[in-house]
């Protein structure tokens, strides 16, 4: 079966979500997203004869990487004739309970991109040609980052945000933007580890807290939802000898030196 008619978009992965009210005899019209038409089989052609029952919880378990083995042992093999090894795409035919007790019935539709021998999920987005089934799931969200991975060592400012820092934080501003619906407040805070003076290490703390908030406004995150704080070396979460040398105490003590970013608000389940 084609997946792609615009064979140009097969190095970009995505996932086909299309919903009917009641099961075809014939595929659904095709989804296009810009870069090519998803085409969905005939639900009919499918190994089962009334689709199988999930809830959108588990569903929205699938995320980006996972392998063909996990995506099996959370939704279970696909539900037509594709292989597991060369296929890059897997089709299932799911229903979904509605609010008053009927059932919708949802073909789903997961791409991989083959990485060494395996196979990875590479995209968790989900389209669909009618209203998308979404909820609104309110739940703080902790983000830890490393501040070896964002700063160079012993900076704080803008300056000393190094490429993969501003990747990670490229990636949460994304993250926030696609993911919720509505962000009540985003909390900042910087830690240290116990090397240095105590004021020290609080100053840097609140320089590297105010600069990934600067950062995050100029991602498109508002200002007011912002604040940042510094706890210096006051809440270390690894302990490490005094009997190291001097290096490997400060590789040892590397994740005390983090940055966290508390998100509060609705998010967009699908």
């Amino acid at each position: 079966m084609k997946k792609y008619v615009n064979n140009a978009a097969k190095a970009i992965t995505f996932c086909g979500f299309m919903l009917s009210t009641t099961v075809q005899a014939a595929p659904p019209s095709p989804w296009h997203n810009g870069l090519g038409v998803v085409e969905f089989p005939k639900i009919s052609d499918s190994h089962f004869q009334h689709p199988s029952v999930i809830d959108l919880d588990t569903l929205n378990l699938v995320d980006a990487n996972m392998s063909k083995w996990q995506i099996v042992k959370l939704i279970g093999r696909p539900h037509f004739d594709e292989g597991a090894f060369s296929e890059t795409a897997w089709d299932y035919v799911f229903r979904f309970k509605q609010d008053d007790g009927s059932y919708k019935t949802c073909q789903y539709q997961i791409h991989f991109e083959r990485d060494d021998r395996r196979q990875f999920l590479t995209n968790k987005e989900m389209y669909s040609t009618c209203a998308p089934v979404v909820k609104d799931v309110t739940q703080p969200k902790m983000i830890a980052l490393s501040a070896d991975a964002l700063f160079a060592f012993a900076g704080g400012a803008l300056k000393d945000l190094n490429p993969k820092g501003r990747a990670e934080l490229d990636n949460v501003g994304n993250m926030i933007a696609e993911t919720y619906r509505v962000v009540s407040s985003i909390k900042v805070v910087g830690h240290t580890d116990r090397l240095g003076s105590e004021t020290s290490n609080a100053k840097l703390s609140q320089q590297r807290a105010d600069t990934v908030r600067s950062y995050l406004i100029s991602r498109g995150v508002s200002s007011e939802l912002i604040s940042t704080k510094g706890m210096g070396m006051s809440q270390p979460i690894f302990s490490c000898s005094d009997g190291l040398r001097r290096a490997q105490l400060i590789e040892c003590l590397g994740p005390n030196r983090r940055v966290t970013i508390q998100i509060d608000g609705e998010q967009r389940v699908r």
